[in-house]
């Protein structure tokens, strides 16, 4: 596991309790991995750092990951599997919500174990439709939130 933050304390205890391979900040895109995660910082994929990447897959806890929505369509292009922040970030409004009307926490539990199947949804009808997932995800948001259109 490679590890970068503009805060090197924060590497330095991933270091420590993880056994971490620190990475400096201007490495962090170009270095070669397997999935990278922006846990930090949004707006980090861009079309510049898209062409830079060299990674199969983003999946990171970083909200708006995506400078703009064209940026997913340059990771799709790219053969780069994105998974939509707010579709693996989910659970922490979901349990907010949940525990706010009183739910139990089974039912919570249940609720949150649907996010893993969802993001399957998600990049099958991508694959099917030749579409990112991010596009996908956006798509299936507007008709959870306004109904079908």
């Amino acid at each position: 596991m490679l590890v970068c933050d503009l805060d090197p304390g924060r590497v330095q205890l991933a270091v420590e309790q993880l056994g971490a391979h620190p990475l400096a900040p201007e490495a962090l895109l170009s270095t070669p991995c397997d999935i990278l995660a922006p846990c930090g910082l949004g707006g980090v994929l861009t079309s510049q750092s898209v062409s830079q990447l060299r990674c199969a897959a983003v999946a990171g806890a970083a909200n708006n990951q995506l400078e703009r929505p064209e940026v997913a369509d340059e990771l799709e292009a790219r053969g780069i599997l994105y998974a939509p922040d707010y579709v693996i970030n989910s659970g922490g409004l979901i349990y907010v919500a949940l525990k706010h009307r009183g739910a139990d926490p089974h039912s919570i539990t249940a609720h949150l174990a649907r996010i893993p199947a969802r993001l399957t949804e998600i990049y099958a009808h991508a694959q099917a439709d030749h579409q990112s997932p991010a596009r996908i995800a956006d798509r299936l948001a507007e008709r959870i939130l306004y109904g079908p259109q």
